[in-house]
């Protein structure tokens, strides 16, 4: 196996001159003056991206601020059909009997639970199934 040679010194010795040593100074200030600037900018950077995010935090306390006013506007629209709906049915079955039509409120009555009945089976499967897809997605991604 061959062994590397020793590196000798080098014989050439180096020169330095008054103005290789201006040359080297004036460089050494441009690299100064530089990296200052580059700091500046990190600087207005940092600063930027501090009020970016003060104000993103902002924006996320007022939307979770509104978000339960929305859900409970929702919901109360959801409880106003639903009574109005139980209103109306109400008024014809109480009419019906009033007038010795019980047959009709009868069927009548038979139609609307079956229809609830029906609604809350479909509402039921589908939310069972909208919870498989949600499960299948996680195990997916895992």
């Amino acid at each position: 196996m061959p062994q590397n040679p020793i590196p000798q010194p080098n014989s050439k010795s180096a020169s330095l001159t008054e103005q290789s040593v201006r040359d080297f100074i004036e460089l050494q200030k441009e690299e100064l003056r530089l990296r200052h600037q580059e700091n500046s900018l990190k600087q207005l950077e940092l600063q930027h991206s501090y009020e970016l995010s003060k104000e993103s935090l902002k924006q996320q306390g007022e939307y979770i601020k509104a978000a339960p006013k929305h859900d409970f506007k929702n919901r109360a629209i959801l409880i106003a059909f639903f009574i109005i709906i139980f209103l109306i049915v109400a008024g014809v079955l109480i009419y019906c009997i009033n007038l010795d039509k019980e047959e009709i409120a009868l069927r009548i009555l038979e139609i609307v639970s079956t229809a609830i009945i029906s609604a809350g089976g479909g509402y039921a499967w589908g939310k069972s199934k909208g919870l498989q897809k949600e499960q299948s997605k996680i195990e997916v991604m895992e």
